[in-house]
């Protein structure tokens, strides 16, 4: 069985994220509230990144999260969710915060030169 490239891989988080705002869209279309459909939205975008370890990876450690996601993009784009989030998390709020931006700064770290797709998940707020 073939495994995707990286660039196939990247391309697939890269639209993933994009369509987000697809998913916001259409909630808010069928009369959900904004903040209620950008969550809805965001769980949809972490459980088709993630897949079953979307429940245990907000208990893991982010360097254990990292480990577990495995590439920079993806850990990239997971780190983009929880940012997405923490902008509606209430209470929760600094901490999902926090946890992105480690997450982001591991995805920095651990990718290849200067990634114009990462800068395109994290530019501006990480």
């Amino acid at each position: 069985m073939n495994r995707p490239t990286a660039q196939q891989h990247e391309d697939y988080i890269l639209r993933m994220i994009r369509q987000l705002a697809g998913f916001v869209a259409a909630l808010i279309g069928h009369g959900t509230s904004v903040e209620q459909a950008t969550l809805n939205a965001i769980s949809d975008a972490e459980q088709a990144l993630v897949g079953p370890m979307a429940d245990i990876l907000p208990m893991m450690a982010a360097e254990t999260a990292a480990q577990m996601l495995g590439e920079p993009m993806r850990i990239a784009a997971y780190a983009r969710l929880l940012h997405e989030r923490a902008a509606l998390a209430g209470p929760d709020a600094d901490a999902l915060a926090a946890r992105a931006a480690h997450l982001a700064a591991i995805a920095r770290t651990l990718a290849p030169g200067n990634d114009p797709g990462m800068e395109e998940l994290l530019g501006g707020w990480a």
